[in-house]
C-alpha cells in the first residue's frame, strides 16, 4: 500500500475508491459517472482513476451509467459488483466515496483515508449522519447529504481535493489519528450486537 507521504503525489492521478455499499447505493452509483463526465469536460489530463464497488443489484445499471457518461470500462476505471480484499482497495485509493455505515468510517480511520461521505438518509436515528459527522468533526471527512448530491456538487469536491492534494493528506492523517478510539468502541458495538443476537 501507498504510503500517506504519496497522497500528497501530484505526478499521478488520483484514485477513487467508490463504495457503493452491498446493497447497492443508487444515489452514489448513479451520480458517480455523472461527476466524472464533468471532470473530464473540465480537464480531460485530469480524470481520477476508479475502483466502483456497486453491490450486486447495482453493477449493470452502474456500468450503463458509465458507458453513456462516455467512459471505457477499462483505463483505470473498474466497476465491481464486490471488493475482495478491501484491504488492498483502501491501501491503492487516495479519496473514498460512499455510505458512512459504522464499519465502513471505522475502516477509514483505521487506514488513514479522506473521505466523502453521503450518508443513508432514511434511517430515523440517523445513525449515518452521526457516523460522517464523527469524521467530518476532526476535518477527515466532507459530508454531501443525498438531497443535496449532484454530478456537479461531487465533481467540484472530487476537483478541489485532486487540486490540493495536501489538504488530501491532511484529511488522511486526521481520519488516522481517529482510529484506536474508535475501533475500540466499534470492537465493543460489535461484540454486544453478537452477544444480543444468541
Amino acid at each position: 500500500g501507498q504510503t500517506l507521504p504519496e497522497l500528497a503525489s501530484t505526478t499521478r492521478p488520483l484514485r477513487l475508491l467508490i463504495l457503493g455499499g452491498s446493497q447497492g447505493a443508487k444515489a452514489i452509483n448513479e451520480t458517480l459517472p455523472q461527476a466524472l463526465a464533468r471532470l473530464k469536460e473540465a480537464d480531460p489530463y485530469a480524470v481520477p482513476e476508479v475502483r466502483h464497488q456497486t453491490g450486486a443489484s447495482q453493477l449493470e445499471a452502474t456500468q450503463a451509467a458509465y458507458t453513456d457518461a462516455g467512459f471505457s470500462l477499462a483505463n483505470g476505471l473498474t466497476v465491481t459488483p464486490f471488493i475482495d480484499d478491501m484491504a488492498a482497495a483502501y491501501a491503492w485509493a487516495d479519496l473514498v466515496i460512499g455510505r458512512s455505515g459504522a464499519s465502513t468510517v471505522a475502516e477509514i480511520a483505521v487506514v488513514g483515508r479522506a473521505s466523502i461521505l453521503v450518508p443513508y438518509p432514511h434511517h430515523k436515528d440517523q445513525q449515518q449522519l452521526h457516523n460522517a459527522r464523527w469524521l467530518s468533526a476532526a476535518s477527515a471527512a466532507t459530508i454531501i447529504e443525498q438531497p443535496a448530491l449532484s454530478g456537479d456538487r461531487l465533481a467540484s469536491e472530487i476537483a478541489a481535493l485532486n487540486a490540493d492534494r495536501h489538504s488530501l493528506l491532511a484529511m488522511a492523517t486526521a481520519a488516522h489519528a481517529l482510529a484506536p478510539r474508535r475501533v475500540d468502541t466499534r470492537i465493543a458495538e460489535i461484540m454486544t450486537e453478537v452477544a444480543d443476537a444468541r
